[in-house]
């Protein structure tokens, strides 16, 4: 009799231990679940939230060329599928997976979050293109004249340099000054478009401005040089060999197969 009860007791207390078990394991594995799934509702909340509609105010602001307002339109479309179609699939794909965890069927529920968490990364990745390209433009103003202010500094240092040793530049420094005033018109033609928001035509400008600068750094640079070596060390050269040349003719020295005058003249 003893035995039997003790029996029946072990198996009660053994049963009871089970299902505690089980049930902790469960609300942890629910837990676990749950707590992907709030990370999951937040991050599609992020990208809900994501500032594209105040970008495109801020160009339609300012909207003056065909070009920008066709990319307008482009923006606002793919704007709008985020917004009015993706985004709410992912409202129901978090549902979805949230009955499966409430049904405690987790094999379903894993599935159905893996391929939330593809979702969530494509539209993610949709919706950060989009405003990178907005803010490509609504950004570039302060950018470009960020930019173009230091072009304009080194501009002013090659021409100060420029002008306090134009002598040393010799018969080219007409042809540096000329440069010097294209890259100038440059200058003037950026602010004009700027003035007319032709944000990829500045991009352009902007890029030629620094190459010229980095070529006006080399004639800066080197001009002066060659054209000391080409009109006075190179004359002076001459002279000094043609004066040896013509002394040693003068003392019967067979120099006729140097071709030395004929060299010089080359």
């Amino acid at each position: 009799m003893n035995y039997t009860i003790c029996a029946i007791s072990v198996y009660v207390v053994t049963a009871i231990i089970t299902v505690l078990v089980l049930n902790l394991i469960q609300n942890i594995r629910n837990k676990k679940y749950k707590k992907i799934l709030d990370k999951l509702e937040y991050e599609k909340n992020v990208i809900d939230g994501t500032p594209i509609m105040p970008e495109i105010s801020k160009i339609k602001s300012f909207l003056k060329t065909d070009k920008l307002e066709k990319s307008l339109v482009e923006w606002e479309e793919r704007f709008d599928e985020i917004r009015s179609s993706q985004i709410p699939k992912i409202t129901d794909m978090l549902l979805e997976t949230e009955y499966s965890l409430s049904q405690q069927d987790y094999k379903t529920t894993l599935y159905k979050i893996a391929k939330l968490e593809m979702e969530i990364y494509k539209v993610r990745t949709n919706a950060e293109i989009l405003l990178d390209e907005i803010k490509e433009i609504t950004s570039s103003e302060e950018r470009n004249r960020a930019i173009i202010t230091k072009l304009k500094v080194n501009y002013r240092e090659l021409y100060e340099k420029f002008i306090s040793s134009k002598p040393e530049f010799g018969e080219v420094a007409d042809s540096v000054s000329l440069q010097f005033e294209n890259i100038a018109k440059r200058f003037e033609a950026f602010e004009i478009t700027m003035e007319n928001n032709e944000y990829t035509e500045v991009t352009k400008i902007i890029k030629s401005v620094d190459e010229m600068l980095k070529h006006m750094t080399i004639v800066i640079e080197e001009v002066p040089a060659i054209v000391l070596m080409s009109t006075e060390i190179i004359p002076r050269k001459i002279r000094e060999v043609d004066d040896t040349y013509k002394k040693m003719k003068k003392d019967n020295y067979p120099l006729d197969y140097l071709n030395v005058e004929y060299n010089i003249t080359e």
